[in-house]
């Protein structure tokens, strides 16, 4: 998705009730489920709540959208709405930052920093596990 397409298909989400934004995320939809998690995590319009927060996080990165495994790895790197997990952190960093996004460059740099390197060793063979899964569609 092109930033135009993006930015209009974010304001196109913005308008949505709460109910019909749970309606088009059920439906499968990867920016619709990030944009759920968002709401849930920042209590934008629903009670803030991490673990249905992280729910939609993982939805959407299951089906490879970058934003939602930087938001889930950033929940594992903080220990919101799930146990504390560096590796699982930087594993979803890793697939969002294989795909550009910038914002897990500087998560995955950041976790790099901290953890030791047997950690790192441990998340990239997890992330290389979950895009295999993520591209077989084999996630269950």
């Amino acid at each position: 998705m092109d930033p135009v397409e993006w930015a209009a298909r974010w304001w196109e989400l913005s308008e949505l009730t709460i109910e019909e934004l749970h309606k088009a995320a059920e439906q499968g939809e990867a920016f619709a489920q990030t944009f759920l998690g968002n709401k849930y995590a920042e209590g934008r319009g629903v009670p803030e709540n991490d673990r249905e927060a992280v729910k939609w996080y993982r939805k959407a990165a299951e089906q490879g959208w970058p934003g939602a495994q930087c938001d889930l790895g950033i929940m594992y790197e903080k220990g919101e709405g799930v146990p504390e997990d560096y590796v699982k952190a930087y594993a979803w960093a890793n697939l969002a930052a294989a795909q550009g996004h910038r914002g897990a460059v500087a998560l995955k740099d950041r976790l790099r920093s901290i953890m030791p390197s047997k950690q790192v060793m441990e998340a990239q063979k997890l992330a290389r596990n979950l895009f295999k899964r993520i591209e077989s569609g084999k996630l269950e």
